[in-house]
């Protein structure tokens, strides 16, 4: 889940708790983690 600042993204969450489907495991929180380091990859 991503904060932005001035359109640019400043902070990423990442987590179990941040998927939308499948929370509290250990999947979820694998491709979360996933899912932020692709938009930080995608920013700069």
């Amino acid at each position: 889940i991503p904060v932005r600042q001035n359109n640019k993204i400043r902070i990423q969450f990442a987590g179990e708790g941040t998927h939308h489907r499948i929370f509290q495991t250990c999947v979820g929180a694998f491709l979360s983690g996933r899912r932020e380091a692709d938009r930080v990859l995608s920013s700069i």
